[in-house]
């Protein structure tokens, strides 16, 4: 799963436009962290 940068909601990681908003969702980068995983890591602080 990924999550839409405008809404915030939850996605199908395989989708190009959020369902939800209609934001496009941009391709995670190799070495870019999910907005999830950023999270849990801010959570390990």
């Amino acid at each position: 799963m990924k999550y839409c940068e405008k809404c915030g909601r939850k996605v199908d990681t395989d989708a190009d436009i959020c369902p939800y908003c209609g934001a496009p969702l941009h391709e995670m980068q190799d070495g870019e962290l999910s907005e999830e995983e950023l999270l849990m890591l801010l959570g390990l602080l």
